[in-house]
């Protein structure tokens, strides 16, 4: 797999965005990932690569690119489970 950041001007700026190509020099089908309210980040561009291993090229553009470059915000790791509700607390009601 290739992966590369690249920079896609318009009209009122330069959005950064991720492609990630299978490695095979040969033309692919493409996919557009649009990003979710977080932003362009790490998962995902984890996601366009596990696309791109099924044999499509993909581009994640960042669609925030008039805020800056992505990281826009700051994202907390949630993998470890820190921010996970606990059952031990008691419910609000």
């Amino acid at each position: 797999m290739r992966s590369s950041t690249l920079d896609i001007r318009a009209p009122d700026g330069v959005a950064d965005a991720h492609l990630t190509r299978p490695d095979e020099d040969e033309r692919h089908p493409g996919v557009l990932l649009v990003m979710d309210a977080f932003g362009l980040r790490r998962r995902i561009e984890e996601m366009a690569d596990r696309i791109s291993g099924r044999g499509y090229a993909v581009l994640a553009p960042n669609v925030f690119y008039r805020a800056g470059r992505a990281p826009v915000l700051p994202f907390p790791d949630m993998s470890q489970g820190a921010l996970a509700p606990s059952s031990s607390r008691p419910c609000a009601r």
